[in-house]
């Protein structure tokens, strides 16, 4: 808890030096771009995105995207962004820090294979997980206009899970790779309720404007 707080002092203090600067450099890209690694996604499981953003006024700009996860079921995004800071290398390329708040919806619904302790017997199970997330980011952007975009990001917030399954009392109890592996429990294991989110990955595309 005392470095969540940490991490949120220091985006406030990002935020005030923001609100200090001029904007009148300060454009933020229209792009769109694909996110081939989501490093740590908050949720359940990685997936492949893609996604726009658009400036809103000055310094703002949105991004939203959607997509699949590797394993069956869907994630939308959507991030409000500040952008810091405009520097320019070569007079084209344009490098910025940003901050942003992330609300993130996550859905799957899958088929999962586990072995029963007593018997030996392979036993599939249906699976039914949902999150809702909301993260507050510190990122990067490297972009030139009509050409290369690359966002670069990590964050801090809190989610809401749900999972169900349909295994009985019985089965959860003699499960082999519950009683063995701790990734396996987590993730097909019956829960819900608050926890808190880690955000980290990058997003690369083209810049449109």
């Amino acid at each position: 808890m005392n470095k969540a707080c940490f991490f949120i002092l220091i985006l406030w203090a990002l935020a005030g030096q923001c609100l200090a600067r001029g904007t009148d450099s300060l454009k933020p890209p229209f792009a769109i771009y694909i996110m081939p690694c989501q490093l740590i996604d908050g949720g359940y499981a990685s997936g492949l995105t893609a996604g726009t953003e658009f400036r809103l006024y000055n310094r703002f700009s949105m991004t939203l995207e959607a997509g699949n996860f590797y394993t069956n079921g869907f994630m939308g995004k959507a991030d409000a962004k500040c952008y810091l800071n405009n520097e320019f290398k070569d007079g084209k390329m344009e490098e910025k820090s940003y901050l942003a708040i992330e609300y993130a919806y996550k859905r799957q619904v899958y088929t999962a294979n586990d072995s029963l302790k007593s018997v030996m017997k392979n036993l599939d199970y249906s699976v039914y997980k949902f999150v809702n997330i909301l993260n507050l980011k510190i990122g990067f952007t490297a972009t030139r206009a009509r050409s290369y975009y690359m966002d670069a990001y990590c964050g801090i917030g809190i989610r809401y899970r749900v999972v169900n399954n349909n295994l009985t009392s019985d089965q959860i109890a003699d499960l082999y790779h519950w009683h063995e592996g701790f990734i396996d429990n987590f993730t097909n294991s019956s829960a819900h309720g608050i926890s808190p989110s880690i955000s980290l990955g990058w997003k690369i595309g083209y810049r449109y404007k």
